[in-house]
Parts: C-alpha cells; structure tokens; sequence
C-alpha cells in the first residue's frame, strides 16, 4: 500500500501539475493532502476525483503486473478535465502507450497531446 500511494501520488502530480500527497487505506479509501490538509477525495471537484481514480488505477496495474501492464482501456475518462489537466493526462496516456497498448474510448473532439 505505500508503495501504491506513493506511484500514485507521483502520477497525480504529473498530470495536475500540483503537489498533493494520496494516501489510502486498507478498504482503498483515498485522501488527498494539499499544503497541509488532508480531505477526503468527495471533498474535490469531479476532475481531480477522475484525474485521482485515473493515477491510483494506473499505479494499481503497474504494481500488480510488476510494470509490464499487458494493455489499458480508458473510455473517455477526461470528459471532465479542465484544458491544462486533459493535456497532461493524454501525454500520460501517451507515454503509457510507448510500453502498453491502450484503447482509448471517445466521443469528443478534443486530442490533448495525442495530436
């Protein structure tokens, strides 16, 4: 489990530029800590809970499969991501992609770094 919040908090930095610290319990109860304060994650806005759900998934496979995830399926989980936030998550996605295959699901217009 620390090691799991610990990758988990590293991508969620990644992709919202910010410093927020996760941390998870045994049931995968998270909590996000920002400048000092520790809020549940219902305590957020509905694109860091998604960015956050996005990371914690990510880091779960990478751990569960010793880094060698054998493929990803993201159906259209950035619809609510701001700009910067949607940019940033699909380099993730990219980056991923060099290592992993990924099925990525979208009825939107929108590219981010996948252009």
């Amino acid at each position: 489990l620390p090691q799991l919040c610990k990758n988990a908090t590293e991508l969620l930095n990644l992709v919202t530029g910010s410093n927020y610290e996760l941390t998870a319990d045994r049931d995968f109860s998270i909590k996000l800590t920002q400048k000092g304060v520790t809020k549940t994650l219902s305590s957020f806005s509905r694109g860091v809970k998604e960015i956050t759900a996005l990371c914690f998934r990510v880091a779960l496979s990478n751990l569960l499969y010793s880094g060698d995830i054998p493929f990803l399926i993201i159906d259209d989980a950035f619809v609510n991501f701001d700009e910067q936030n949607f940019v940033r998550a699909t380099n993730l996605i990219k980056q991923l992609s060099t290592i992993t295959q990924v099925i990525y699901f979208t009825c939107h217009n929108r590219l981010g770094d996948f252009s």
